[in-house]
């Protein structure tokens, strides 16, 4: 039987020590971290209360604004849900443009899940969200909108991810970049799962019922759907048996969870910080470990790690396919109707 190993890549001084740091600590913050958080949760709550009071005022634009976002930092699956949502809209016949903050690997990612809506991304969203428009959006979707409160939107959807709902603090102590009550402003919550049971989410259901009443409540299920060739070397192998898998997201776990359910058993398995950039020592290490029977990936983190490897390293990542469970009905219908209403 093969050895297996789950550890971390070593980096330099930086955002991935500080954000491995940080990231051990949630669930068990000392002090320190959860003074900075009490100083980021004032500053966030002082922000919100000025947009409650108007005191601060959206920028409204000439087309129906459509945001899904989360309360967490990273994992939820924002970025795959706008995908899917931005596709719903465009095969009912809209001209939709997807928004986003600006990661340059969301974007690639958008524009390989739908390569005919156009997505573009930066820190202000208006102005990006506006030459859109005037190249011919009839909507736009906003990726990871619920905090940027600067644009109006006429739908504000919020992510909420049924795995990952022990540790609630807000940042750097926990993953929360706002309380959970902040749900109440929300016109609809998707509860997604992809390692939770049904059981979980109708726990998860009613916590968001209590405190967002008003709000469309739908369920949706990410599940493992095969490997998929990433480059050239990948598509020349019959039977892929990747040697390493990586993770550069927030929440690794599930998708080395996921990768015996396809068949898939790594020998080295390596958690990278999210967004992570795969060069010098990292690419060097991964390539050496993976030879030639290759890596396996997140999709996110394979348009990041193919143009860092030799092109003789196979490249694959791991599918993910969506089903919109209870509720999606009348969640998507008052998604097409809100972006429809636009163009009268």
């Amino acid at each position: 039987m093969r050895r297996r190993m789950w550890s971390r890549i070593r980096h330099g001084p930086g955002r991935g020590a500080v954000e491995r740091y940080v990231r051990g600590a949630w669930g068990d913050p000392g002090p320190g971290l959860r003074g900075l958080a009490a100083i980021y949760g004032a500053v966030s709550d002082l922000r919100n209360a000025l947009w409650e009071a108007g005191l601060l005022r959206p920028v409204r634009l000439a087309v129906p604004v459509i945001s899904l976002g989360g309360l967490s930092t990273g994992g939820s699956g924002k970025t795959p849900l706008t995908a899917a949502l931005a596709r719903h809209l465009a095969d009912a016949g809209l001209r939709v443009a997807v928004v986003t903050p600006g990661q340059g690997d969301e974007l690639r990612l958008h524009g390989q899940l739908n390569p005919d809506i156009p997505a573009s991304g930066g820190r202000w969203r208006v102005p990006v969200a506006r030459r859109a428009i005037a190249d011919g959006a009839e909507a736009i979707l906003l990726d990871s909108g619920f905090q940027h409160r600067r644009l109006h939107r006429d739908l504000d959807l919020v992510a909420c991810n049924v795995d990952q709902t022990a540790a609630r603090d807000r940042l750097p102590a926990g993953p929360y970049r706002e309380r959970f009550v902040a749900l109440g402003r929300a016109d609809g919550v998707l509860l997604l799962r992809r390692a939770g049971t049904r059981e979980q989410a109708a726990e998860l259901e009613e916590e968001v019922r209590a405190v967002a009443p008003h709000a469309l409540v739908a369920h949706v299920r990410f599940r493992p759907d095969g490997l998929r060739a990433a480059n050239q070397a990948a598509a020349e192998v019959r039977v892929p048996d990747p040697a390493v898998a990586v993770a550069g997201v927030m929440w690794p776990e599930t998708f080395f969870r996921w990768l015996p359910e396809t068949g898939t058993q790594p020998e080295h398995r390596f958690a990278l910080p999210d967004h992570a950039r795969y060069a010098g020592a990292t690419a060097e290490h991964v390539a050496a470990s993976a030879g030639a029977r290759g890596v396996v990936c997140t999709r996110k983190d394979a348009v990041r790690i193919v143009p860092a490897l030799p092109a003789g390293v196979p490249v694959w990542w791991l599918a993910e396919a969506l089903d919109w469970e209870e509720g999606s009905r009348q969640l998507l219908a008052g998604v097409r109707r809100v972006a429809i209403g636009g163009r009268a």
